[in-house]
């Protein structure tokens, strides 16, 4: 993950790595695997995905017991598309993937 923390956000940091981490996984990823990917311990990956949880943003798949992202992402997604968020900066940041530095993200 990313180096280029902001001194007294580690938590945010964590949690938003993690959450960028379920995203990647696709069908869903078990909290060990999350937890090594991000470089944390299981007991913090755990605090902070329950905190993630409770606010909607992951989920634990009942099939599987995988955690994916959670629906509240979506309603995220579409109030950010309806107002008028750009992809701007964020696209040309990010390695791999489409990049859309001018385009209006539209749902």
């Amino acid at each position: 993950m990313p180096n280029n923390r902001v001194s007294g956000t580690q938590s945010v940091d964590r949690a938003v790595d993690l959450l960028l981490a379920v995203a990647n996984a696709g069908e869903g990823v078990r909290m060990t695997d999350l937890a090594k990917t991000c470089g944390l311990s299981v007991g913090t990956a755990h605090r902070l995905l329950q905190a993630l949880a409770r606010r909607g943003l992951v989920e634990i798949a009942p099939d599987s017991k995988r955690m994916v992202l959670g629906l509240q992402l979506f309603r995220l997604a579409g109030q950010a598309a309806q107002s008028g968020a750009t992809i701007g900066a964020a696209g040309r940041q990010r390695d791999g993937g489409l990049r859309f530095p001018d385009a209006k993200v539209r749902l």
